[in-house]
């Protein structure tokens, strides 16, 4: 992978320091001074409790399809109107399959090597399929999927230098991927340092300085007799090794860190929103939304990306979520839920519902970091969807004190499509208007409306029937865009494009 764009930031600008002292927590009575003291007197119930509405729903029979589609979405756009085009990179084989109208490899001073649109492309359109050169999803390497990412680094390295005997011209195609064998060369020839640039001395100076103290590569290099060549495979792999594998042209796409305009689906990469000639063809190196994508970046691939400290609260919530995560899988890991599963589960909703309602950093209108509400609203709606459906399964053996009435029913379904609303709107705020995983989100505001027509037609039939509408041509129209991608053929997708 190539320079990373440091164009977008994780926020336009930095929270006020009033907005800093704002505690989401303090809902749950805990102080940020003393955290630790606090935890042992929080108590814990299992009492059942009832399923009442929090706050009143986003639902009116007045409300119209531009009310909910008004987002405005501005993406980071970047043009390389002066980049010099590169019709091919030496050596490489081409990848199985390519829609080259659309795109090209140019070379640019900021950026390096990039992949540039060569005229106007749609949102859904699919770019660029291609067999990894090491393969970690379907070949013997596969148990390095279970490995911590050092441990995959270390065991791609060796495999480089196995490649010497298997597969020589292997080892050609890698000396053009980031950090390319000349840049090495002549870095490390460099008679002083004051000659690179921050980037060669970040991502390559210093690395390989450092890298000579580390005993496993020391190892290699002791039976490999080449003590830089195990380093700059080192670093070759850190910059562009993905979870599914090694590739070559996925690597010339470069890191953007908000709103990119391509998504990587397995060895696939496809536009995620529309994209205007000499654009810079971007995706997302850390998919998942975190406070830490920017430090992830850096310490993966050496990039740079300005970012700002955020409020206090940040971290705290974090590790809140995470525990939110681990009590839910404890719950599905469950096959036959009893009572006191579902009443576990209604004491986690009710808390995720209590930090997302009671706190102003959940507002849609907070673009800094309403981000981060992403993970969590999606972990609400699951939770939801498991009280839903498990309140009607519960073993026979189960007590009969937990009961999800027909107004608790209607009560959490009205919570659910409150949250998920707001979800929607943030997903807009941060994916744009055509990205796969609000087909997701439109679904599942189609389902809450029909079930909530469903429980009480005379209330709500005039309140969501037209919303419902509304969501499944949204869910709809975003599918369309994206024709042939399912969880199910996306592999067998991937061997019928094979040449």
């Amino acid at each position: 992978m190539n320079q990373a764009s440091s164009q977008a930031s994780l926020s336009n600008e930095a929270k006020d320091d009033d907005d800093d002292d704002e505690d989401p927590f303090a809902v749950f009575g805990d102080d940020d001074e003393d955290d630790e003291d606090d935890e042992d007197e929080i108590p814990s119930t299992t009492a059942t409790a009832p399923l009442a509405v929090s706050r009143p729903p986003i639902i009116s029979q007045h409300q119209t399809h531009d009310e909910f589609d008004a987002i405005e979405f501005v993406p980071q756009q970047i043009l390389l109107h002066d980049a010099e085009p590169l019709p091919s990179i030496p050596s490489w084989p081409d990848p199985l399959y390519r829609k080259k109208s659309d795109w090209e490899i140019v070379t640019t001073q900021s950026y390096g090597r990039a992949v540039r649109a060569t005229q106007p492309i749609k949102a859904g359109t699919l770019l660029l399929i291609e067999k990894p050169l090491w393969d970690l999803v379907t070949t013997s390497n596969k148990d390095a999927r279970m490995q911590s990412p050092t441990d995959v680094l270390y065991q791609g390295v060796q495999w480089l230098l196995e490649q010497e005997h298997n597969n020589p011209s292997l080892l050609q195609y890698v000396e053009h991927l980031h950090p390319t064998l000349e840049q090495v060369e002549r870095v490390l020839n460099s008679s002083t340092s004051d000659t690179l640039t921050q980037s060669e001395r970040d991502q390559i100076a210093d690395p390989m300085e450092q890298l000579q103290h580390d005993t496993r590569l020391q190892q290699l290099a002791a039976t490999w007799e080449d003590s830089i060549t195990v380093r700059r495979y080192y670093l070759l792999l850190q910059y562009n090794l993905l979870r599914t594998g090694l590739y070559l042209y996925v690597a010339l796409w470069n890191h953007q860190h908000q709103t990119p305009n391509c998504i990587k689906l397995g060895n696939q990469i496809w536009t995620c929103r529309s994209v205007e000639p000499h654009e810079m063809l971007t995706m997302d190196y850390v998919p998942e939304i975190s406070s830490r994508r920017a430090a992830i970046v850096w310490e993966h691939h050496k990039f740079r990306v300005p970012t700002h400290p955020g409020p206090a609260w940040i971290p705290r919530y974090e590790v809140v979520l995470q525990e939110f995560q681990e009590q839910y899988q404890l719950l599905v890991a469950e096959p036959h839920p009893a009572t006191q599963h579902l009443e576990w589960a209604m004491v986690l909703e009710q808390a995720m519902l209590e930090l997302l309602t009671d706190n102003k950093e959940s507002s849609v209108d907070n673009e800094t970091d309403s981000f981060l509400w992403i993970p969590c609203r999606l972990l609400y709606l699951q939770v939801g969807q498991y009280l839903l459906s498990s309140s009607t399964t519960t073993t026979s053996t189960a007590s009969s004190s937990f009961q999800l009435t027909n107004q608790s029913r209607i009560a959490l379904l009205e919570r659910l499509l409150q949250q998920t609303q707001v979800l929607l709107h943030q997903q807009q705020h941060y994916y744009g208007p055509d990205h796969l995983h609000l087909a997701t989100t439109y679904d599942e505001l189609a389902q809450l409306c029909h079930y909530l027509v469903q429980q009480d037609p005379s209330t709500f039939h005039a309140k969501v029937s037209a919303m419902e509408s509304m969501y499944l041509k949204q869910h709809e129209r975003i599918r369309l865009l994206y024709p042939d991608i399912t969880d199910d053929n996306l592999m067998e997708l991937v061997a019928s494009r094979k040449e």
